[in-house]
């Protein structure tokens, strides 16, 4: 396994449980650090992948959602219940790790993947980089779990993410911010929050 963010401990956390022999490799010196984004997760969706989230980790829940359209159009959405939450990334990727190192997950850290070494068909070794030494991991099955931006599948010349279909996003933490409803999140559509996501025009009078 190759980076041990959310995407890399839950699979280290399946594989374990189905019996395998699993290596993390995380090149930061500790799982969660530095934070990543922080996420908003569907709760169905945690219960669909079997996840029971302390509470320390989920910091808000939503239930209500405002969409702004280009033209300052409103369009609220409210739900009984809770549809959403906001968790901490940190302390996420840290249970996720923590869970599939009790499972029998091994993690080593300050080890950077460099490149793989692969037959016609499958991935057969990863060569990291610990601590300043370069060692040589063997695997029936190398998952590659740096996220977007992963520079081993460059490297190897397999397909990596299509730039044009991702969606940037800025994340920013304030305070003191007033006359909002915490159990909601506001959506603002148009060019003058999103320029690469409204590249259409909208006509006079439409939403």
């Amino acid at each position: 396994m190759v980076g041990g963010g959310v995407s890399g401990s839950f699979s280290a956390l399946t594989a374990a449980k189905l019996g395998l022999e699993v290596a993390v490799c995380e090149e930061h010196r500790e799982i969660g650090v530095p934070p990543h984004c922080a996420g908003h997760v569907s709760l169905s969706g945690l219960k669909l992948v079997g996840l029971q989230l302390p509470n320390n980790i989920v910091e808000n829940e939503f239930k209500g959602a405002v969409f702004y359209s280009p033209f300052g159009r409103k369009f609220e959405v409210r739900l009984p219940s809770p549809v959403t939450c906001v968790v901490n990334r940190e302390l996420l990727d840290k249970h996720l790790a923590n869970l599939a190192e009790k499972a029998g997950a091994h993690y080593l850290l300050e080890s950077r993947a460099e490149s793989f070494l692969a037959d016609p068909n499958f991935v057969k070794e990863v060569v990291i980089r610990r601590r300043g030494a370069k060692e040589a991991l063997m695997s029936n099955l190398v998952i590659d779990a740096e996220g977007c931006g992963s520079l081993l599948l460059k490297k190897a010349g397999l397909q990596t993410l299509d730039r044009s279909m991702t969606v940037h996003a800025i994340q920013a933490e304030v305070d003191r911010v007033k006359e909002m409803n915490m159990d909601t999140v506001e959506v603002y559509l148009g060019r003058k929050y999103a320029q690469a996501s409204s590249r259409g025009s909208y006509p006079k009078g439409k939403t």
